[in-house]
């Protein structure tokens, strides 16, 4: 199978990683980190605890996505077959609901807080899907050649609750970070930690019923770079890597991981893009580089699956009722 098909055949286990992954960005949950090695793959945002500032609207620097197609996939383990997806308006529901019940809970204690627009909290479908291009070995089949255009966020807004806060007081800030965020915990998995008590911990509790069951959220935003370090950690991957590497010098370019490769191109004038990403797609093809890390990747992607089954059903099950309840608070408001 070639690795684009291969590709292909992932893309809905990754696409739930994703989306779960952009629902959760700016939520205060601690120590949720990359621990990949060598390898410098893009990092995903996060907001400070003390300041759990709402998501600010993106504009890709592309004309159009870089296609993916909405896809879902099922847990198979101890727990019932249940789908572990979330559609995009749901997704920026859940966030944009919790940032209203702070805001109403920080009122109630004194304080503004500011939530944007509901439409503000939708992920930006061209940045998307190419985070999860880069992510990867290259596939020319899919990008074609140079690789695809980066696609960043732009000229994000000024964060009307950060202005507010740089306007109080010394002691008016400390009691406003008390209000947001305070006490710690530890979550059920990966030993991350997260506020136990104040309005954004109160937030999670209205939607999902207790502190336990969100955190799992860190967990499942964990979920592709302890995949990702379990497969570049793989003796397949290590050797095809070298092997890539190997045939990379032969080429003209010193590089350890394809991440490297990717990140010099696009720091490069456009005839030496197209250098890299030629000879990329090459030894890429000639190391089995793709197929081994998509293998890999897949086998222990599962294998985290179905460790976790039992709380990653609780999880979702937890999160369609907080959906419910975030489509009622949208009636209301």
């Amino acid at each position: 199978m070639r690795a684009g098909q291969h590709a292909a055949a992932l893309k809905a286990q990754r696409q739930i990683v994703r989306g779960l992954v952009c629902c959760l960005l700016g939520l205060a949950v601690v120590g949720c980190t990359s621990t990949a090695p060598k390898a410098d793959p893009p990092t995903s945002r996060s907001e400070s605890p003390q300041l759990p500032a709402p998501i600010t609207t993106t504009t890709s620097t592309s004309g159009q996505p870089i296609g993916t197609t909405p896809t879902s996939t099922t847990l198979q383990g101890a727990a019932p077959r249940v789908v572990l997806d979330i559609a995009p308006d749901d997704e920026a529901l859940l966030v944009w609901a919790e940032q209203v019940l702070i805001r109403d809970c920080m009122a109630a204690a004194g304080f503004e807080y500011f939530v944007p627009d509901r439409s503000t909290y939708a992920r930006d479908p061209a940045e998307h899907a190419y985070f999860e291009l880069e992510r990867f070995p290259y596939d020319a089949s899919v990008e074609g050649v140079p690789y695809a255009p980066r696609v960043r966020s732009t000229d994000q807004a000024p964060d009307p609750n950060r202005t507010y806060v740089l306007g109080l007081s010394p002691a008016a800030q400390a009691a406003y970070s008390e209000a947001v965020a305070s006490g710690e915990m530890t979550a059920p998995v990966l030993g991350m930690q997260m506020p136990s008590q104040g309005c954004s911990a109160e937030a999670r509790r209205q939607l999902y019923g207790d502190l336990e069951t969100f955190m799992v959220s860190g967990f499942v935003v964990n979920l592709d770079s302890t995949t990702r370090f379990a497969a570049e950690t793989d003796d397949r991957v290590v050797t095809a890597m070298a092997d890539w590497s190997a045939c990379m010098t032969e080429s003209g370019f010193t590089f350890e991981s394809f991440y490297e490769a990717r990140n010099a191109a696009a720091g490069s004038q456009a005839s030496q893009a197209v250098a890299i990403a030629a000879a990329d797609a090459d030894c890429t093809t000639k190391s089995g580089l793709g197929v081994v890390f998509h293998t890999a990747y897949d086998e222990h992607f599962n294998e985290l699956l179905d460790e976790n089954a039992d709380l990653l059903n609780q999880y979702v099950a937890a999160r369609a009722t907080a959906i419910e309840k975030a489509t009622s608070l949208l009636a209301a408001s």
